[in-house]
């Protein structure tokens, strides 16, 4: 059970975050989207902290090396604080959301793009076969749905 658990709440994560993001982009509501992608962010730490490392740092730093040097050839635990980062990062910005009920333009920019930066090592790059494809193919929508209301605005 535990392996379907991690992937799957991952995966919703994404979808739930790219139909955020689009939302977003769109300027529509998104941050009840936003925070379902967290909480399902949240499940897939959680089952992969209980399932594969046993509820251990030491062993999930020891799993991100591994996973690390597999792909590179560099043995860097340090992606998981990478993760802790992006989880405490991601829960501000909901609480952000949810209290002030927008973000501050710079700290919306920058955190985006840390997420953005997590999200395709975790959907592109760390990924294989058609989920590869799948989270280049929802990067590629968000950017072209940016720069579409980017040139909008620009031309208004």
């Amino acid at each position: 059970m535990g392996d379907p658990l991690i992937l799957w709440t991952v995966r919703l994560s994404l979808i739930a975050a790219f139909a955020a993001g689009v939302q977003h982009l769109r300027g529509r509501p998104f941050r009840a989207l936003w925070t379902v992608a967290f909480a399902l962010y949240l499940a897939h730490v959680a089952a992969a902290f209980h399932y594969r490392h046993n509820w251990s740092h030491f062993a999930a730093l020891a799993d991100t090396a591994r996973q690390t040097r597999e792909l590179t050839g560099f043995d860097y635990g340090g992606g998981l604080w990478w993760n802790y980062g992006v989880t405490a990062l991601w829960a501000f910005d909901v609480a952000l959301l949810w209290t002030a009920g927008r973000r501050p333009r710079r700290w919306a920019r920058a955190f985006l793009l840390f997420w953005l930066f997590m999200a395709v090592n975790g959907a592109v790059v760390f990924a294989a076969g058609p989920i590869r494809w799948l989270g280049a193919a929802a990067l590629l929508i968000i950017a072209a749905l940016y720069l579409r209301k980017k040139l909008n605005a620009s031309l208004s």
